[in-house]
C-alpha cells in the first residue's frame, strides 16, 4: 500500500511537468506583425539613425565654448641683464568667443531634422514591405499544414487500396502492376508531404529572421504555430476551395 501511494504521488508530481512541456504557444498573425515591428534588426537600425539625427539637430544650435588664455610676452630669461623697463616683457590675457550666425544654425538644425524624418519615412516603407512578406509566409504556412492533413488522409486511402490489391492478387482478381502502381502513388504522396514540410520550414525560417527570433526545432511541433481566425479564412480562400482550381 505504501509503494502504491508513493507511485501515485510521483505520477501526480511529474504529470503537470509533462503536460506543460507538451503545450505549444501559438502566435496569431497580429503578434507576428508586432514582433516584426519591434524586433526586426533593419527597422531598429532605421530607428536608431532617426534618433541620432534628432539629437544632432538639437545640438546643432550650440555655441562653441569660450576660451581663456594667460601667458607672458617678450619676458627675458632668468639672469639676463635688463637694460630698459621695456625689456621686462608683459603679462598677456586672451579671451575668445565665437559668435555664430543664428540663421545658419537654424538652417543647419532644420536640415539635420529633415534627415531624421527621411529615416522615419524609410522605416515606415520598409515596415510595410516586411509586414506584407510576413503575412505571405504566415498564410503559406497555414496552407501547407492543411495540404499535409489532406495528403495524410489520401495516404491512408492509398494504403487501404494497396492492401485490397494485395489480397485480390493471389486469387487472380487483380494484376501485379496494380500493387506497384499503389506503391508508386503512396511514395508520390509521401514526397508531396515532404515538399510541404519544406515549405513550412522555409516559412518558419523566414519568419524567425523577420522577428529576429532564435532558430527553432525542425520538427513539426514547433514553438511557432500559425493561428488564423475565421475572418481570415473567409477573406483568403485556400487553393482547393477556389472553384475550378486544382492543387
Amino acid at each position: 500500500m505504501k509503494y502504491i501511494i508513493k507511485y501515485i504521488f510521483l505520477i501526480g508530481l511529474f504529470a503537470p511537468m509533462g503536460l506543460a512541456a507538451q503545450q505549444v504557444p501559438v502566435l496569431p498573425l497580429d503578434s507576428v506583425l508586432l514582433r516584426v515591428d519591434r524586433n526586426n534588426v533593419l527597422l531598429q537600425s532605421y530607428g536608431l539613425k532617426a534618433e541620432s539625427y534628432k539629437y544632432s539637430a538639437e545640438a546643432a544650435t550650440a555655441w562653441m565654448a569660450p576660451m581663456v588664455g594667460v601667458g607672458t610676452f617678450m619676458t627675458p630669461y632668468p639672469g639676463q641683464m635688463i637694460m630698459d623697463d621695456r625689456d621686462k616683457g608683459s603679462l598677456m590675457l586672451q579671451l575668445e568667443q565665437d559668435i555664430p550666425n543664428p540663421a545658419k544654425l537654424n538652417a543647419k538644425k532644420k536640415y539635420i531634422a529633415s534627415q531624421a524624418n527621411v529615416e522615419n519615412a524609410t522605416r515606415g516603407v520598409t515596415l510595410n514591405e516586411l509586414k506584407s512578406q510576413a503575412k505571405r509566409l504566415y498564410f503559406s504556412w497555414i496552407v501547407a499544414k492543411q495540404r499535409i492533413h489532406i495528403l495524410q488522409e489520401n495516404g491512408k486511402i492509398m494504403e487501404t487500396m494497396k492492401k485490397i490489391e494485395q489480397v485480390r492478387y493471389p486469387y487472380n482478381q487483380s494484376q501485379l502492376s496494380g500493387v506497384y502502381k499503389a506503391n508508386a502513388k503512396i511514395e508520390e504522396n509521401v514526397n508531396m508531404i515532404r515538399m510541404q514540410d519544406g515549405n513550412i520550414a522555409k516559412a518558419r525560417s523566414w519568419l524567425n529572421s523577420l522577428m529576429n527570433s532564435p532558430a527553432m526545432s525542425s520538427s513539426r511541433s514547433t514553438p511557432l504555430i500559425p493561428l488564423v481566425s475565421r475572418s481570415h479564412l473567409h477573406t483568403i480562400p485556400l487553393p482547393w476551395q477556389v472553384p475550378g482550381k486544382t492543387s
